[in-house]
């Protein structure tokens, strides 16, 4: 009985697909022998080694910045950290203006003692967010001798505005990270965090929101290690399937053991969804492989043809240089988004006016929203 590589499953003789992931039964033998390969090996980029070998030997110089960024990143989709200090600019100005709470009334008798006690909590929560914020601190030793209450008080409101502010920001951070993981899986902890911080932001107390935006940030962060690598595998896999559809193929025969995989991820079965994921990736570079080989081949006559010319196409062949590496290293997306960064700036070269811009993102450090 055909066994597929993907999921395991036996499958009857002449099936079309495998009965439990749907792979093509056509990719069985490419998929097995491809898992069972060493990094490197031969027979995933022998040809496309040798096109870019084609090119000859140029003298390249070190790769620009967005190189390098693409080198290091990884695939997996990402929210960056709030912004700090005076980084927030704008920003927190609006939400200053149009989201924050009012400040919660001073219990009874309350006076210099108590207001003096807020600030003091404002101002370790300013810290936290932002251990360099100087002016504050700088204006709290001004008013430490200070005994006018209206004063105080003032203070105390300008506190209070800065640091729902910065929470405000840093709410809406943890907000759209969640989000990013929910389309994979379930997040109960991450929820209810979230849900008692807004609460309680509405009723201007800030300690506590501080204390359920920190756990929320810590539970995201645990699934950020947990996960991360099967979100990584999904996204090469939508990276993959992309580039096939752009190119004018079907990953139609790949993409069952994609969709199981995506399927156990929600049901937090994390060896299973990253076997099957990993697999289904494999397949679906089993497609695209092929019609890359043909479309690159037509890129190097490009290129030639535009160095005969004069034109500077050393970024162009630093990209595609880059591509054939990430390919060895088996890092599909970055490998398709190297790929097409060469083919844009090979279409400028030939049009720089009127050339096209890229269909899709092609800088795997700026991941879309």
């Amino acid at each position: 009985m055909p066994v597929c590589p993907a999921c395991e499953a036996d499958n009857l003789p002449g099936s079309a697909g495998c009965r439990r992931c749907g792979l093509s039964t056509e990719l069985f033998e490419p998929i097995r022998a491809a898992v069972g390969l060493p990094k490197g090996d031969p027979r995933y980029e022998t040809q496309v080694r040798e096109l870019i070998e084609a090119l000859g030997d140029l003298a390249l110089g070190e790769p620009d910045s967005v190189s390098g960024r693409m080198a290091r990143a990884t695939p997996a989709r990402s929210v960056p950290p709030p912004p700090t200090g005076n980084e927030r600019g704008a920003e927190v100005a609006t939400l200053a203006l149009h989201t924050l709470p009012s400040r919660p009334r001073l219990p009874e008798p309350g006076g210099v003692a108590e207001l003096r006690r807020l600030i003091d909590e404002y101002l370790g929560l300013a810290r936290a967010d932002d251990p360099e914020g100087y002016a504050l601190t700088f204006r709290a030793r001004e008013l430490a001798g200070v005994t006018d209450e209206d004063t105080l008080d003032r203070f105390a409101t300008e506190l209070f505005v800065r640091v729902a502010a910065d929470l405000t920001v840093s709410y809406g951070a943890q907000l759209a990270r969640r989000t990013q993981w929910a389309q994979l899986l379930p997040t109960p902890t991450v929820d209810r965090a979230l849900d008692r911080a807004r609460s309680l932001l509405a009723q201007g107390e800030l300690a506590q929101t501080h204390r359920e935006i920190l756990g929320a940030t810590e539970a995201l962060d645990h699934l950020d290690e947990e996960w991360g690598p099967a979100e990584v595998l999904l996204q090469a896999a939508e990276d993959l399937e992309g580039a096939i559809r752009e190119l004018g193929g079907d990953p139609t025969a790949a993409l069952g053991p994609i969709t199981e995989g995506r399927r156990l991820l929600r049901e937090l079965e994390r060896e299973g969804s990253e076997a099957l994921l990993s697999r289904g990736t494999v397949g679906l570079w089993t497609i695209l492989n092929p019609i890359l080989e043909k479309d690159l081949a037509h890129r190097i006559e490009e290129v030639r043809a535009q160095r005969l010319a004069g034109a500077h196409v050393d970024p162009v062949l630093t990209d595609l240089r880059e591509f054939a590496s990430q390919v060895k290293k088996r890092n599909f997306s970055a490998a398709v988004a190297f790929y097409r960064r060469g083919v844009d700036r090979l279409a400028r070269l030939a049009d720089p006016v009127d050339a096209p811009a890229p269909a899709l993102n092609i800088d795997p450090s700026v991941r879309p929203a």
